[in-house]
């Protein structure tokens, strides 16, 4: 029987420029990695809405949100302009509390604006609101409003939450 020798020469692989990287920015590069596809993934996907979700189209600077027993009122008191700090009058049905406000754009993600609350009196909120300027022409815009019942638990499941579907235009 013929025995044949192998000889194993171990060669230095090519390094890349992530390699060259010392050991401590390489799990910084990793975790930015991470993030974008995070956000591209997760950043971009639709919303569910909620099934206690109520919504109406902002015609004529006003806007009736029908539930099943109540409406509440949503009025903008000027015509809604970007970069223009716009108040909106909201009267809420009998036995609703506001919680929260914000407002965003739906055909970009420009992040979320508060609703500020300048005067709450009875059933009614008094507040403003900032749309951002957006390379867009046309953009449609949301604004959300969180409301509890005022008997609620503060519980997640007693919450409503009614959205303000609107549009601006720019030339």
């Amino acid at each position: 029987m013929k025995t044949i020798k192998v000889n194993f020469y171990l060669t230095k692989c090519p390094q890349n420029a992530y390699s060259r990287l010392p050991l401590h920015l390489q799990k910084y590069v990793n975790i930015y990695i991470l993030s974008l596809l995070f956000m591209f993934t997760y950043g971009c996907s639709q919303q569910n809405p909620s099934k206690h979700t109520l919504s109406c189209t902002l015609v004529d600077q006003k806007c009736t949100i029908k539930g099943n027993v109540s409406e509440t009122l949503v009025e903008f008191l000027a015509p809604p302009e970007v970069e223009e700090l716009i108040s909106v009058q909201i009267d809420l049905p009998a036995g609703q509390k506001f919680i929260k406000g914000y407002v965003e754009g739906t055909n970009m993600n420009m992040g979320k604006s508060p609703f500020m609350v300048t005067d709450e009196a009875d059933n009614v909120v008094i507040g403003d609101i900032f749309l951002g300027n957006c390379n867009e022409s046309s953009m449609q815009w949301q604004l959300t409003v969180l409301t509890m019942a005022e008997n609620g638990k503060n519980k997640k499941q007693d919450a409503l939450i009614q959205r303000v579907l609107f549009n601006t235009e720019q030339n």
